[in-house]
């Protein structure tokens, strides 16, 4: 069976799976879902939750309202766009097939979203639910008009996720509303000697309560042959995994996340990004963004080089 073959009937099949969720009548199943779905929105407006609610169950219902609807893309990451980013220094030994230096400003954005592949039907056990996901993140030298506005680095990071949702386990006061096994691609799309790449698989355990969040991260790289392998130290750069810490009120957000590759006798490296989101007036789905970098691996292209950046733009969806 050819390939062509093989993507028609897939096809095929992907749009009738659609037609037909689209047209299927609602169970009662479905009906109490889209009823629990409100009556959270209506809870989730307030700035201070009851104690059964936490600003990752907003997050986790309205992807639920979302999907409800109809099977379509919904945020993953975050996503944004920095306006005006200052890089204190530059990496000058990327900047290959240019003339002169790199700007110090430039903007930077980022996109990324998910489609659900499986969920699971019952929700009176743990739920279980699968997707794939698609992040980029792409550096453009826009106020860099003598080489004609480059844009210097794009990251593509598509990954396959399961999701376990687990009933109301608490210690301490403490949710633990989502955990996650995924497959990681990262590359940027680049041949030598700028190519740069990685495979890694990791879980993701989120802890929650009220406005609060803490996702912890740690991932296992996928070996490669020294061949092919063009970054080998990138996890004496990338670290181990990553830490981030949430807050929102449900108008305000704040984040910070911290990598470190958990080398104490050997050179210490990681990263911190610090973020602000504030509400623009009578724009209600933008908000006001403010980002600080300092450290390793902010793009693939400088995975080993030390960076401090400071950005301001605007914010469509956050952590939480």
């Amino acid at each position: 069976m050819s390939m062509r073959l093989l993507i028609f009937l897939f096809s095929v099949f992907f749009m009738t799976s659609v037609f037909a969720e689209i047209n299927a009548e609602p169970t009662d199943e479905k009906k109490r879902n889209r009823e629990e779905y409100r009556r959270v929105k209506n809870i989730c407006k307030n700035r201070s939750l009851p104690d059964e609610v936490t600003r990752v169950d907003c997050r986790i219902n309205k992807e639920g309202r979302a999907l409800a609807e109809s099977n379509t893309l919904i945020p993953h990451k975050q996503n944004y766009i920095l306006l005006y980013a200052y890089e204190q220094e530059p990496n000058l030994d990327t900047w290959i097939g240019y003339e002169g230096e790199p700007n110090n400003q430039e903007v930077i954005f980022q996109v990324s979203f998910k489609y659900p592949i499986w969920i699971q039907e019952n929700k009176s056990q743990d739920h279980f639910s699968a997707f794939i996901g698609y992040t980029q993140k792409s550096f453009w030298q826009l106020y860099n008009k003598r080489n004609s506005a480059p844009f210097r680095e794009s990251n593509y990071e598509p990954e396959i996720m399961l999701n376990y949702l687990p009933m109301r386990k608490v210690f301490w006061d403490i949710e633990v509303p989502v955990m996650t096994l995924a497959f990681n691609h990262q590359s940027n799309g680049q041949t030598e000697p700028k190519s740069r790449s990685w495979n890694r698989i990791y879980l993701n355990t989120v802890f929650a309560r009220g406005n609060y969040a803490l996702s912890l991260r740690p991932w296992y790289r996928i070996p490669e042959s020294k061949s092919s392998d063009d970054n080998r130290h990138i996890l004496d750069y990338m670290g181990r995994g990553d830490i981030i810490f949430a807050y929102s009120n449900g108008k305000y957000q704040a984040s910070m996340l911290l990598r470190n590759n958990l080398e104490i006798t050997k050179e210490n490296r990681g990263a911190v990004q610090i973020d602000f989101g504030f509400p623009v007036w009578y724009v209600p789905r933008f908000q006001f963004y403010i980002q600080a970098f300092h450290g390793y691996g902010e793009s693939l292209i400088d995975y080993n080089y030390s960076s401090t950046r400071f950005g301001v733009g605007f914010l469509t969806t956050n952590w939480l």
